[in-house]
């Protein structure tokens, strides 16, 4: 199997159980649903390739570590800017895990130590938090850098030792990129369908 390094991408919803709860399963399935597509066709846009969707986040894969970095800085405006009538709660938000490092793809997933990490870093960040690993803070330029805090080394499940981490000032990040709204992206390109949950049968 061939190794290709990437840049891995784990972007995960924030607030979602509670809109279980307040909305009931069909609003809140939806809501849900609209969000992560959402991100999915932000990510790819952005110049990444969604894996998967994972319940209430997005597994996607970047060539360039600077891309991934700053998709995952606009992640917030994404959901901002859904139309009023997705019904999307201000009490959501995004927290994202991102690592770079050999990967393997087979049979529409991908595996390796940089997407453990990812997902671990995930879990640890905070509601629109950005955290980074080691691989991806010495890919990004100086410039980019600056928007960096280092969390000193942190405690990841499943690592041997304690790995150096950065939190990404994401509102410095996305003042210097610029998003385009939705409806100017195509969601069915000539190399990939993103699957969409019909959300009628729910």
């Amino acid at each position: 199997m061939e190794q290709l390094a990437k840049t891995v991408v784990f972007a995960d919803l924030t607030g979602s159980t509670g809109l279980f709860e307040t909305a009931g399963n069909v609003a809140a399935t939806q809501i849900v649903t609209r969000c992560t597509q959402a991100l999915g066709v932000h990510l790819a846009r952005a110049g990444g390739r969604v894996i998967k969707y994972l319940g209430d986040g997005v597994l996607a894969l970047f060539d360039d570590p600077v891309a991934a970095v700053d998709a995952s800085a606009r992640a917030q405006d994404v959901l901002r800017d859904l139309p009023a009538d997705a019904g999307v709660s201000a009490t959501l938000g995004v927290k994202t895990g991102i690592e770079r490092g050999f990967i393997i793809e087979h049979d529409g997933d991908c595996y390796g130590d940089a997407v453990n990490v990812a997902a671990r870093l995930s879990d640890r960040a905070q509601a629109n938090e950005i955290l980074i690993g080691e691989s991806v803070y010495k890919a990004l330029p100086a410039a980019k850098r600056q928007s960096c805090h280092s969390l000193d080394r942190l405690t990841i499940k499943g690592k041997a030792e304690p790995l150096p981490v950065w939190r990404i000032d994401w509102s410095r990040t996305a003042e210097t990129t610029m998003t385009i709204p939705l409806e100017m992206y195509e969601l069915h390109t000539g190399q990939r369908v993103i699957q969409r949950i019909d959300l009628e049968r729910l």
